[in-house]
Protein backbone atom coordinates (compact mmCIF):
# COMPACT_ATOMS: atom_id res chain seq x y z
CA UNK A 1 0.00 0.00 0.00
CA UNK A 2 2.76 2.11 0.72
CA UNK A 3 4.12 2.18 -2.72
CA UNK A 4 0.76 3.13 -4.62
CA UNK A 5 1.33 6.59 -2.60
CA UNK A 6 4.76 7.41 -4.76
CA UNK A 7 3.06 9.10 -7.33
CA UNK A 8 0.57 10.48 -4.62
CA UNK A 9 -0.04 14.34 -4.92
CA UNK A 10 -3.34 14.66 -3.68
CA UNK A 11 -3.89 12.66 -0.29
CA UNK A 12 -2.71 15.29 2.49
CA UNK A 13 -4.30 13.02 5.55
CA UNK A 14 -3.14 9.10 5.98
CA UNK A 15 -4.81 7.00 8.31
CA UNK A 16 -3.03 3.66 9.61
CA UNK A 17 -3.96 3.27 13.59
CA UNK A 18 -3.80 -0.25 14.46
CA UNK A 19 -3.07 -2.19 11.04
CA UNK A 20 -0.81 -4.64 12.38
CA UNK A 21 2.11 -2.70 10.95
CA UNK A 22 5.58 -3.72 11.60
CA UNK A 23 9.20 -2.32 10.48
CA UNK A 24 8.90 -3.13 7.18
CA UNK A 25 6.01 -0.90 7.06
CA UNK A 26 7.38 1.95 8.77
CA UNK A 27 11.07 1.89 7.00
CA UNK A 28 8.75 2.02 3.79
CA UNK A 29 6.97 5.09 5.06
CA UNK A 30 9.97 6.72 6.23
CA UNK A 31 11.75 6.24 2.41
CA UNK A 32 7.97 7.47 1.46
CA UNK A 33 7.84 11.12 3.84
CA UNK A 34 11.68 11.79 1.80
CA UNK A 35 10.06 12.44 -1.19
CA UNK A 36 6.41 13.13 -0.59
CA UNK A 37 5.23 17.07 -0.34
CA UNK A 38 1.59 16.23 -0.24
CA UNK A 39 1.15 14.15 3.33
CA UNK A 40 0.69 16.68 6.17
CA UNK A 41 -1.11 14.39 8.82
CA UNK A 42 -0.17 11.03 9.01
CA UNK A 43 -1.07 8.44 11.78
CA UNK A 44 0.36 4.80 12.27
CA UNK A 45 -0.52 4.66 16.34
CA UNK A 46 -1.27 1.20 17.69
CA UNK A 47 0.83 -0.37 15.25
CA UNK A 48 4.14 -2.99 16.76
CA UNK A 49 6.53 -0.85 14.53
CA UNK A 50 9.57 -2.35 16.59
CA UNK A 51 8.11 -6.50 16.94
CA UNK A 52 8.32 -5.66 21.00
CA UNK A 53 11.70 -3.97 20.78
CA UNK A 54 13.51 -6.20 18.47
CA UNK A 55 13.95 -4.32 15.33
CA UNK A 56 14.36 -0.67 15.40
CA UNK A 57 15.05 -0.31 11.25
CA UNK A 58 11.74 1.15 10.42
CA UNK A 59 11.53 3.82 13.16
CA UNK A 60 15.28 5.37 12.65
CA UNK A 61 14.12 5.50 9.21
CA UNK A 62 10.66 7.27 10.13
CA UNK A 63 13.44 9.31 12.30
CA UNK A 64 15.70 10.04 9.43
CA UNK A 65 12.41 11.37 7.07
CA UNK A 66 11.71 13.61 9.58
CA UNK A 67 15.02 14.63 10.92
CA UNK A 68 18.07 16.89 9.22
CA UNK A 69 19.25 16.75 6.04
CA UNK A 70 18.56 16.98 2.41
CA UNK A 71 15.99 14.05 2.13
CA UNK A 72 13.92 14.92 4.79
CA UNK A 73 10.28 16.16 4.79
CA UNK A 74 9.82 19.47 5.48
CA UNK A 75 6.09 19.78 4.39
CA UNK A 76 4.61 16.74 7.48
CA UNK A 77 2.77 18.52 10.49
CA UNK A 78 1.51 16.15 12.31
CA UNK A 79 2.78 12.82 12.65
CA UNK A 80 1.46 10.43 15.42
CA UNK A 81 3.00 7.06 16.99
CA UNK A 82 1.60 6.93 20.03
CA UNK A 83 1.51 3.12 21.22
CA UNK A 84 4.01 2.00 18.95
CA UNK A 85 6.38 -0.26 21.00
CA UNK A 86 9.03 2.76 20.99
CA UNK A 87 12.13 1.69 22.95
CA UNK A 88 15.17 3.89 23.99
CA UNK A 89 16.81 3.65 20.45
CA UNK A 90 13.73 4.85 19.54
CA UNK A 91 13.74 7.89 21.44
CA UNK A 92 17.93 8.64 20.25
CA UNK A 93 16.74 8.08 17.06
CA UNK A 94 14.39 10.79 17.55
CA UNK A 95 16.35 13.08 19.55
CA UNK A 96 18.72 13.58 16.77
CA UNK A 97 17.22 13.78 13.44
CA UNK A 98 14.40 15.88 14.97
CA UNK A 99 16.76 18.60 15.87
CA UNK A 100 16.62 20.63 13.33
CA UNK A 101 12.87 20.10 12.03
CA UNK A 102 10.95 23.28 12.56
CA UNK A 103 7.96 22.71 10.29
CA UNK A 104 6.44 19.08 12.36
CA UNK A 105 4.01 20.80 14.92
CA UNK A 106 2.94 17.77 16.48
CA UNK A 107 4.84 14.76 17.46
CA UNK A 108 2.93 11.95 19.52
CA UNK A 109 4.95 9.42 21.06
CA UNK A 110 2.86 8.51 24.40
CA UNK A 111 2.09 5.36 25.81
CA UNK A 112 5.73 3.55 24.61
CA UNK A 113 6.75 2.64 27.71
CA UNK A 114 9.88 1.50 26.85
CA UNK A 115 10.88 4.99 26.07
CA UNK A 116 13.29 6.37 28.04
CA UNK A 117 12.03 10.62 28.53
CA UNK A 118 15.01 12.00 28.71
CA UNK A 119 15.30 11.49 25.22
CA UNK A 120 11.89 12.40 24.69
CA UNK A 121 12.17 15.92 26.37
CA UNK A 122 14.60 16.68 24.42
CA UNK A 123 12.70 16.34 21.13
Amino acid sequence: MISSLKGNNTLEKLELEGNTLGPKTAKALGLLLRTNTTLKHVNIENNNLTLNGEDVSGVRELARALGTGRNRNVDLHYFNMNNCCLNEACGRELEFNMRENFTLIMLDIENNKNMNYKDVRKI
